[in-house]
């Protein structure tokens, strides 16, 4: 992208590693062979099509996985079937390939060339590679993605930016964890011997004067199912702080079912952001107090400047999802224990740290942050990594500390009905 500069300016770094990812990710995709499919029938190319859409049922018969399987990432097994999916695949489109360039309809031959070319990266055992499967809803079907990503992704952006040998400035609100920024420098590729020089720029708000961050205090209800739980902390919590509330989930289906459970129970309009998400955070930002229940994209480049939000809910702690390259990276350690506090504990710390800049966005913004999972309260496992994740700010384990913060940083206005 990047054809001629003389330095290199990066905003919003710690997208990087993600951003690098995706443009490293090669691909087979059963929608895009279903396209060629298309054009090759619209461009009267029948014995084409025929022979097309014949491995492309074979191809997701091999591939697409039972319906009790959850719709995430998994490794590419090298089935038998699988195989000889992709080697009729080859054959196929090296047949339909053969007549003279100007049989096919334009632009299709590059298409089916490059979907050619990455058979054999997935038929391999290169273990520079991880391969997995990816599937969704399509058209009343199921879609497929074969993917293949490189292991050493900090290697691609060290040959991609760095070994160009240019100065480059990279900011973020999240590249530090605490003072540490030792995991974005791995991340990134610069602890390989590239010279460079860390700065840490504090926050200009007082967290310490208008923040204070909730743990619920543990009353254990005998079997009560976590969205139960949850449903009753932030029930207790937005009568607290009269609502203006956001709720960052971890999982959509959580959130669904916490907002079928809430939704009638506030005496306050309650969005939940799913699709067309801008028009419901317009709605949002428009009515004079609501609670929004929100996930995905909401947890960081959303601003809810003033009372907007005033509470902050954040049900569980934004671990990372399981994926086959995370899997592989965990290979590299001595043991599990190991993995988790070197790579996913700063994962999840960072996107807590984005998650908690929705809070507070001037100066005199005054919030409570609730952190409800169980495992980040006083003497929960990650208590210790939560509270280095985040500014100093006075601590509160129960709803009658929560209601006093609200009497005394905001205004009577902010009590009336609205």
């Amino acid at each position: 992208l990047l054809k001629d500069y003389q330095a290199l300016v990066i905003d919003e770094a710690h997208k990087l590693p993600e951003t690098v990812r995706q443009m490293n990710t090669q691909r087979i995709s059963s929608s895009e062979l279903l396209a060629c499919e298309k054009l090759l029938t619209a461009g009267h190319c029948g014995l084409s099509a025929q022979k097309l859409r014949a491995v492309i049922r074979e191809f997701l018969a091999a591939f697409v996985p039972p319906e009790t399987k959850a719709e995430r990432a998994i490794p590419l097994q090298q089935t038998k079937a699988a195989t000889t999916a992709l080697r009729h695949l080859d054959k196929a489109i090296g047949e339909i390939l053969k007549p003279r360039p100007e049989a096919l309809p334009q632009g299709l031959r590059g298409k089916l060339s490059a979907i050619q070319q990455l058979i054999p990266l997935f038929l391999g055992t290169d273990n520079t590679f991880v391969r997995y499967l990816t599937w969704h809803r399509e058209g009343g079907g199921t879609g497929v993605d074969l993917c293949a990503v490189p292991f050493d992704l900090p290697k691609c952006l060290s040959s991609a930016l760095w070994d160009e040998q240019k100065p480059a400035i990279l900011t973020s609100g999240t590249l530090a964890v605490g003072e540490d920024f030792s995991h974005t420098e791995k991340r990134l590729g610069l602890d390989r011997g590239m010279p460079m020089r860390t700065l840490r720029v504090l926050s200009p708000f007082e967290y310490e004067k208008n923040c204070m961050l909730y743990f619920p205090e543990s009353r254990r209800r005998k079997s009560e199912p976590e969205e139960a739980r949850i449903a009753r902390q932030i029930e207790e919590l937005v009568h607290a702080a009269n609502g203006h509330t956001l709720v960052l989930f971890t999982s959509y289906d959580q959130m669904g079912h916490v907002y079928e459970k809430l939704k009638d129970k506030l005496p306050l309009p309650v969005l939940q952001l799913r699709r067309n998400a801008q028009s419901y955070l317009q709605q949002f930002k428009q009515l004079s107090n609501a609670v929004l229940f929100a996930s995905g994209a909401c947890w960081e480049g959303v601003d809810f400047p003033g009372d907007m939000v005033s509470l902050l809910v954040i049900p569980r702690l934004p671990f990372p999802v399981p994926d086959p390259l995370g899997e592989a990276l965990r290979t590299q350690y001595c043991n599990l224990h190991s993995y988790i506090r070197t790579e996913i504990v700063p994962e999840m710390q960072i996107k807590l740290r984005q998650g908690f800049g929705r809070a507070i966005r001037t100066e005199t913004d005054s919030c409570v942050v609730a952190i409800l999972d169980p495992r980040a309260a006083p003497g929960g496992r990650y208590h210790r990594a939560v509270l280095d994740a985040l500014p100093e700010m006075p601590i509160g384990v129960s709803v009658r500390e929560v209601r006093k913060f609200y009497r005394t940083h905001k205004s009577p206005e902010y009590f009336l009905p609205k």
